[in-house]
């Protein structure tokens, strides 16, 4: 007899984990109870009828200890299961709202992805906040390239000054010649001693310069980049001690930058400088390090006041000159940042014309639905729990537009790499990491919440389950609730498209 309850509460329990929690548990009561009648002196047979009385009903019993075990999640794993069978029943429905769905995520995503490579993700470079860009200009209005040279670098090496390092480089374009004697046109930056030291990367392979590579009539060489390392030599781990053949001459390769070294932008390799200290040739970027903490207010200060000393010392070449310094980050991504934002913001906008026409599908879907829903109300359902019901489906489409769009953002931010990064900076790469994956959870979020926000208005309105239950034949109760609303969706949707 025990073996077959036993038998029977496995059979309706077999399907969740927590439901096997519950069989054992009935089962150490029956047995429990069985001892305790036969205690008393009660036949085994008569043992088990008192017990399984004493029990209550089998299902009841079920149904009530599931209700008293289950958690939000089985909740939700029930209500996915079920928006799933749904769904999959109005196949032309679901495609059309993921899709639409897809496309908005999709935009929207890959561009999030190129602002946050370009604009948010932090710069390779140790303390990249402290390094400053170096520029001068005339003070009476004359044109100027904005280039430095060597002399005004020597005296901001200063030590009373709030610098930690200054640097110059100066680049052109070269031809180099492979060994087998192909052409290559490639961006050759000369450098000072304190170039790499400032932005303070450690080599990738080699040991680089040492000081006597900036002495007058010392030796040349050239450091490689790794784009160029990989590209022209292989990846060569032999590589150092090589000779990089121009058709201007040569120089012994001293070793490889780190694969994030890409200042000046685009240098596809590093010679070493060997300038008078005192010369007045701007023709130089300039680069320096701020000491930590030190406002830039500050900085500018001393700066003018070395720039006056220049140009009462040297009136010709230094007079009316000034300094201009600019964060380093802003000088790599100039007028990028706020043609960035205007394009987020535009996407942004496709994904709310996206929201809003799935939620006129749902609240179309929902109104053919009604009867549906008004008798699960009557059958005892919560408005809040058939919301819930809604919230789900529409967190399945979100979820499978999400995954969609996320590989659509995929393959267009590849596409632009391949035709575009060039005229972009920092979008060598542009990877999906862990900000990307967040932003289009975020995304996930907005759109289950922004399509499901229709049809759970529409639900909260008073008598409406009512007139649903009532209603007869294929006639929409409260089709002029619901008319409103798509009409109000509709004005929406024109004013967000003018707009764009």
């Amino acid at each position: 007899m025990i073996a077959r309850v036993l038998a029977t509460l496995r059979g309706l329990l077999r399907r969740r984990p927590i439901e096997d929690e519950i069989v054992e548990e009935l089962r150490d009561h029956i047995e429990r109870e069985i001892e305790a009648h036969r205690s008393r002196g009660v036949s085994a047979e008569e043992a088990r009828r008192l017990a399984l009385r004493d029990l209550g009903g089998l299902t009841q019993t079920i149904e009530s200890s599931r209700a008293v075990r289950a958690t939000w999640l089985d909740t939700v794993w029930h209500d996915a299961r079920y928006a799933v069978r749904t769904l999959s029943r109005t196949p032309a429905f679901t495609l059309a709202a993921v899709s639409t769905l897809a496309l908005g995520i999709g935009a929207t995503t890959a561009i999030f992805s190129v602002a946050n490579a370009a604009l948010l993700r932090p710069l390779p470079y140790p303390h990249a906040d402290e390094i400053r860009t170096l520029r001068t200009m005339f003070t009476d209005g004359r044109i100027t390239s904005g280039l430095v040279g060597p002399l005004e670098m020597t005296r901001l090496k200063d030590p009373s000054l709030p610098i930690t390092n200054v640097a110059m480089a100066g680049r052109g374009d070269f031809t180099l010649l492979r060994a087998d004697g192909t052409p290559v046109s490639i961006v050759v930056s000369g450098v000072d001693e304190g170039f790499f030291p400032l932005f303070d990367l450690p080599l990738a392979v080699g040991g680089g310069f040492t000081p006597e590579y900036f002495r007058q009539n010392g030796p040349n060489g050239a450091i490689l980049s790794y784009r160029l390392w990989r590209g022209a030599f292989g990846g060569d781990p032999h590589v150092v001690g090589k000779t990089l053949t121009l058709t201007n001459g040569g120089a012994p390769i001293l070793g490889v930058a780190a694969p994030e070294m890409d200042v000046p932008r685009g240098t596809d390799a590093w010679f070493n400088l060997q300038l008078d200290p005192q010369s007045t040739n701007h023709g130089f970027d300039g680069y320096l390090r701020l000491r930590p903490s030190t406002p830039d207010s500050v900085l500018s200060q001393r700066l003018a006041a070395v720039a006056a000393v220049l140009g009462h010392d040297f009136p010709g070449p230094e007079g009316n000159r000034a300094f201009l310094v600019e964060r380093f980050v802003d000088s790599i991504v100039g007028d990028l940042r706020p043609m960035l934002i205007i394009v987020l913001s535009a996407t942004a906008l496709i994904l709310v014309l996206a929201c809003v026409n799935v939620a006129n599908l749902l609240l179309a879907r929902a109104s053919r639905r009604s009867r549906e829903v008004a008798i699960r109300a009557a059958l005892g359902a919560s408005r809040g729990r058939i919301a819930a019901q809604l919230l789900t489906e529409s967190a399945v489409l979100a979820s499978a537009g999400m995954v969609l769009g996320v590989a659509l953002a995929y393959v267009a931010v590849r596409l632009l790499l391949r035709y575009g990064a060039s005229q972009l900076p920092r979008l060598e790469t542009v990877p999906f990491d862990t900000p990307v994956l967040l932003f289009a959870i975020a995304m996930l979020a907005v759109c289950a919440l922004g399509i499901a926000l229709a049809p759970v208005l529409q639900l909260a309105r008073r008598g409406v389950m009512e007139r649903w239950l009532h209603e007869r034949g294929r006639s929409v109760g409260g089709a002029r609730s619901t008319h409103r609303a798509l009409r109000t969706m509709i004005i929406v949707e024109v004013a967000v498209a003018v707009t764009m």
